[in-house]
C-alpha cells in the first residue's frame, strides 16, 4: 500500500495542531482530571487560543466546537464528572 505524502501547507498545519493539542489541550484535559471539576475559565482561554491560532492560518476552528460545548457545561450538570 502506497501512502501519498502530504502537501507541504497541509503537514505543517498537521504539525501545528499537534503541538497545540499537545501545549494546551493535553495539560487542561489532566488539570480537570486532577481537580476532578472543570476550570471553565481555562477551557474558555483554551477555546479562544486555538479560534486566533486557527484565523491566523486562516482555517475554520470548527473542530474547536467540543471546547465550547465543554465551556458551556454548567457547574451543576452531571456532565461535570466527566
Amino acid at each position: 500500500m502506497v501512502i501519498p505524502e502530504l502537501p507541504p501547507d497541509i503537514a505543517e498545519l498537521k504539525e501545528r495542531v499537534g503541538r497545540f493539542v499537545a501545549d494546551e489541550v493535553f495539560p487542561l484535559e489532566e488539570k480537570i482530571a486532577t481537580a476532578g471539576e472543570i476550570d471553565f475559565a481555562a477551557v474558555d482561554a483554551v477555546r479562544k487560543k486555538a479560534r486566533a491560532s486557527s484565523r491566523s492560518v486562516g482555517v475554520s476552528a470548527s473542530g474547536v466546537g467540543a471546547l465550547t460545548r465543554l465551556s458551556a457545561v454548567r457547574a451543576d450538570s452531571p456532565r461535570q464528572a466527566m
